[in-house]
C-alpha cells in the first residue's frame, strides 16, 4: 500500500476460480520482498498501476458491492509474475537490502546501546 510500508493485504479479492492459489501467488511477492529479492516501485508508480488495474479488472463487471474486488485470476497472475520480475531488477539495483532489519541485527544494536 503506497505510503504504508510493510503492510500486506493477502487474498483480499474475489478471484475466479480459487482464493487459495490466489493468496499463494501473492505470497511469492511478499516472500521475495521480505528477503530482499524484490523492491517496490515508487508510491507514485504504485498509485498509477492501481488505477490502471482497477479499470482493467473492474471494467468487465457490473456495478455491485460483490464485484468491487473481483479479478480475473489468469490476468492477475500474469501481471503479478511480470511485476515480480521488475521488482527483482529494482532489488538488484538497490543492493537487495532487506526492507525490515533482521531480528539479530536489531538485538545487536540494542546490546551495543546498553
Amino acid at each position: 500500500m503506497p505510503g504504508v510500508p510493510n503492510l500486506f493485504f493477502m487474498g483480499l479479492a474475489q478471484p475466479l476460480p480459487t482464493l487459495v492459489n490466489f493468496a499463494e501467488q501473492q505470497a511469492k511477492l511478499a516472500a521475495a520482498y521480505l528477503t530482499g529479492r524484490y523492491a517496490l516501485p515508487s508510491a507514485a508508480e504504485m498509485e498509477r498501476i492501481t488505477a490502471k488495474d482497477e479499470q482493467r479488472h473492474l471494467g468487465q463487471f457490473y456495478a455491485s458491492a460483490r464485484h468491487t474486488i473481483q479479478v480475473d485470476f489468469g490476468v492477475y497472475c500474469a501481471d503479478l509474475k511480470k511485476e515480480i520480475a521488475q521488482g527483482e531488477k529494482r532489488a538488484r539495483a538497490a543492493g537487495q537490502a532487506l526492507p525490515v532489519p533482521a531480528r539479530a541485527d536489531v538485538q545487536a544494536q540494542v546490546d551495543v546501546a546498553a
